[in-house]
């Protein structure tokens, strides 16, 4: 990570898509806001390191955005709420915004709250993060819905 990266605990990641015939390849690459002009077709979304957590996550909302652009399909809430359903055996953690009454949000919420665009969520509530090394995991478990 870049001091910048560090400074911000995110980076950001670009993914492309290439379908040939019914073939989907993902590219990916580190994106910087800087290069916004250039950017190709594609989305983006949040490597989050979390202090408390430990390690580098990913949002729920991230995971469904990038599963909207693999399959080209923008997703209802009551597709989206199946998407969540679908990694709900993927190990997660949930960032609560309070957890008991009178007790403040965790540092990592606040962190994750603070993002600017692109936001990795969509409402300031309780979010899922997975351990980045689980998105390709959490990514099976939504798009197997979709291949026929």
């Amino acid at each position: 990570w870049k001091p910048k990266d560090e400074t911000a605990s995110r980076r950001l990641v670009h993914f492309s898509r290439i379908a040939i015939g019914s073939l989907v390849t993902l590219k990916c690459k580190l994106f910087s806001s800087d290069e916004s002009d250039e950017l190709e077709e594609g989305v983006v979304i949040s490597c989050i390191k979390l202090p408390q957590l430990g390690g580098y996550h990913v949002t729920s909302y991230d995971i469904v955005k990038l599963a909207e652009h693999i399959v080209q399909l923008r997703l209802n809430t009551d597709l989206k709420n199946r998407a969540r359903r679908n990694m709900a055996s993927v190990a997660c953690t949930t960032l609560d915004k309070v957890s008991a009454k009178d007790v403040p949000p965790t540092n990592d919420f606040i962190t994750l709250m603070q993002f600017d665009h692109p936001k990795p969520r969509s409402i300031e509530k309780s979010i899922k993060v997975y351990h980045w090394r689980l998105l390709e995991q959490c990514l099976d478990k939504i798009l197997w819905h979709f291949v026929s």
